[in-house]
């Protein structure tokens, strides 16, 4: 399976709850398939309006004019609907980062820093409120978005550097000042991806602490549940005095046997 399934779309943490809870209400139909039968109806209705008209004049022998009035608002509320709803699209670009915004070492990158920050938001029994407290949510959520927006920037950036003089082939070689920038233009980017690495490196490493931390709690779990058992084992090694005395006491008996 690719990287591109594997990557879940990031929302603007900034953006109010609800807003953020329509977006990814948006991103599911757009996924689902679910936003054409809306399109679907539209085009229907606007074929049927247009049947009605061409009836309504031959049969009944209204006027061209009078019907379109009436079938006018209508249209404009049809075609009104058909551009909010790729405005509302158009902006969604700006608020969600999906998997198609990056390129493959981006959505590695991307998978990484999502798997770390799961690792640190999964429920543990021993941390109850502390660890919302020392790692809260929506500091974790403003690094994600950050790095995704970094990550499509870059991605976006590189596509166009790589478009543009990526292989050469049926572009004129560039010239010395030109070799120049495009150098420079290619540091940038791979300082950009080093800093975004170093910055999901160190949610590994916290996810990676919180993973030992979860380790050592289980161990001590289960030492705690093994000392239970104490008792038992001292009243084991308690009559192992009596065998050493019963022992003494056979001897006796087998050296008086003798």
């Amino acid at each position: 399976m690719s990287e591109s399934k594997h990557v879940t779309p990031v929302t603007d943490p900034g953006l109010p709850p609800e807003i953020r809870a329509q977006v990814a209400r948006e991103i599911r139909r757009a996924r689902d398939g679910t936003n054409e039968i809306p399109a679907g109806c539209g085009t229907m209705l606007s074929v049927v309006a247009v049947i009605a008209v061409i009836f309504l004049h031959v049969a009944a022998g209204f006027g061209w004019w009078w019907m379109f009035a009436a079938v006018a608002p209508f249209v404009i509320g049809v075609t009104a609907a058909a551009v909010l709803d790729r405005r509302s699209a158009a902006a969604g670009d700006a608020r969600v980062i999906q998997a198609a915004d990056l390129d493959k070492s981006s959505r590695r990158l991307m998978l990484r820093a999502q798997h770390a920050i799961g690792t640190m938001l999964r429920p543990r029994d021993y941390a109850e409120s502390s660890l919302e407290e020392l790692i809260p949510e929506a500091t974790l959520r403003r690094h994600e978005w950050e790095i995704a927006a970094s990550l499509r920037e870059i991605s976006k950036l590189r596509a166009e550097h790589t478009e543009d003089y990526g292989d050469g082939a049926g572009v004129e070689p560039p010239g010395p000042m030109t070799t120049t920038v495009l150098d420079t233009q290619r540091r940038a980017l791979a300082l950009a991806t080093d800093s975004v690495a170093a910055r999901i490196s160190k949610l590994e490493r916290c996810a990676a602490e919180l993973e030992r931390a979860d380790a050592a709690d289980r161990d001590w779990r289960a030492a705690m549940k093994a000392s239970g058992r104490n008792d038992k084992y001292l009243d084991l090694v308690a009559r192992t005095a009596a065998d050493e005395h019963a022992i003494a006491e056979i001897n006796d008996l087998a050296e008086h046997a003798s």
